[in-house]
């Protein structure tokens, strides 16, 4: 290759980034979100919200060879190498233009992409952790997904999930169109607990705002004073404590994310 050529492919993955840049920007002015985090390029609550979970999940791969599912452009990949010290990481994600982009952007000399489907994961390997953050709840078969995902892991290795808490026990009709099912507290570890065994559970919520009159009124009154809103909520991502919230309470007291730390079978 003549350093020409080199100069000209360069240039070429440089203006493949910046218009997946500017795709990304175009879809949070016209949506107001955006599904796919793209670290730099997303509203500040999916950054801080994705960066929670992915350095949470750090604890648990050092030294160990990591599947992350669904890794879209790559910043959680990145993470588990360069932070969470894995030895290894595989990107997988179905979209080719997020995996070139995530390749470009966010390598790592630890880090692998693959383009692959989350329910037809490369099952002739096998890998100690496997992480999936808000995946099963885009796909129409969660359950080929959680075989794939358990099929891919060693005895007794490690699959990290994370899915948003609905109000009902089976959403089918989210309000997030991009979502297919969203469950209830109790059925997501139900449904990750056929296949998976438990171990851990952390939600990454905030508290639903008040519905009383006096606080709709305070928020009428400075909008109409033209006061700047109040901060949105941080969400806390720490262990669910059933004596302080009931699982009963989860989906309506709070809303947010549930994260959990489960185990292959051993054999």
């Amino acid at each position: 290759m003549t350093p020409d050529s080199r100069d000209h492919g360069r240039l070429d993955d440089e203006l493949f980034c910046q218009q997946f840049e500017l795709r990304t920007l175009a879809g949070v002015v016209a949506e107001g979100r955006l599904e796919r985090w793209v670290p730099g390029f997303s509203p500040a609550a999916v950054e801080r919200d994705h960066f929670t979970r992915y350095r949470w999940a750090c604890r648990y791969v050092r030294g160990l060879t990591v599947l992350d599912v669904a890794c879209g452009a790559g910043g959680g990949s990145r993470i588990l190498a360069d932070e969470g010290g894995a030895a290894l990481v595989v990107g997988c994600d179905l979209d080719r233009d997020a995996a070139r982009y995530a390749t470009l952007r966010h390598g790592h000399p630890a880090v692998r992409r693959s383009v692959a489907d989350a329910a037809a994961l490369p099952l002739r390997a096998r890998f100690d952790v496997v992480v999936s953050f808000e995946t099963v709840e885009h796909l129409r078969d969660a359950e080929a997904f959680l075989r794939a995902a358990r099929a891919v892991l060693v005895p007794g290795g490690t699959f990290l999930v994370s899915s948003p808490i609905a109000a009902v026990a089976e959403d089918r009709a989210p309000a997030n169109p991009h979502h297919v099912t969203e469950w209830g507290f109790e059925a997501f570890r139900a449904l990750i607990g056929q296949h998976f065994r438990v171990d851990e559970v952390w939600l990454q919520t905030v508290e639903v705002p008040s519905p009383s009159l006096g606080a709709r009124l305070r928020r009428l009154a400075a909008r109409v004073a033209g006061s700047p809103p109040p901060p949105a909520p941080v969400p806390r991502l720490e262990p669910w404590d059933p004596v302080r919230l009931p699982a009963h309470r989860v989906g309506l007291a709070v809303t947010g994310f549930q994260v959990l730390l489960t185990r292959a079978p051993e054999r």
